[in-house]
């Protein structure tokens, strides 16, 4: 008895073959640039493992997870906001200073593993941007890493290293971004 079932798809048909009445095809399948495959091209076929989960619940800025320091200045300030799931950093317009906030947690590169990170983060203000203000959401620290930033309004990725001996951030701005330009014009993957 053949088998009629026909599943939806989309790829080009490079083999197709009978076997006791059901018909097999290969396909090639394609993912474009999703997280369906990693960093090495490879499908992801087997379950994550989740190695940090942060949820930002209850007004609990989480301290036994988090460190937060004032590196320069005396006028930013951050803190967990009532009722809402965030941490809410605040600065004076006449005061320069630095706020980090980062986790105790490190997250070392095994070879040969990808790492898929998800991050969420607010980097500019409903109200406009404030000349001389970044604000960075990454997998970074003052050494190495990867960051979205905001720079005074110009939005880019950096990519940081200190392969050198000296730190180099190496950052490309959102206009000349070629497949999501995160501005609302193109799909997001």
């Amino acid at each position: 008895m053949a088998n009629d079932t026909t599943l939806p798809g989309t790829g080009e048909v490079y083999a197709s073959e009978d076997r006791g009445g059901v018909n097999f095809q290969k396909v090639q399948i394609e993912s474009f640039d999703s997280h369906s495959v990693d960093a090495f091209g490879r499908w992801r076929v087997s379950n994550p493992k989740t190695i940090f989960d942060s949820k930002l619940l209850y007004g609990d800025n989480e301290p036994l997870l988090w460190d937060e320091e004032l590196i320069s200045g005396t006028m930013a300030t951050s803190g967990p906001t009532a009722n809402k799931p965030f941490i809410d950093f605040t600065s004076t317009n006449t005061t320069a200073g630095r706020r980090v906030r980062q986790t105790f947690t490190r997250f070392n590169y095994q070879p040969g593993k990808s790492q898929m990170i998800l991050m969420t983060g607010i980097l500019e203000l409903a109200s406009g941007t404030k000349t001389g203000c970044q604000r960075r959401i990454g997998m970074f620290d003052d050494d190495n890493g990867a960051f979205f930033e905001s720079d005074a309004g110009t939005i880019g990725v950096t990519v940081r290293t200190k392969d050198s001996g000296s730190v180099v951030d190496t950052t490309v701005a959102q206009s000349s971004w070629n497949i999501d330009t995160m501005d609302g014009d193109a799909d997001s993957a």
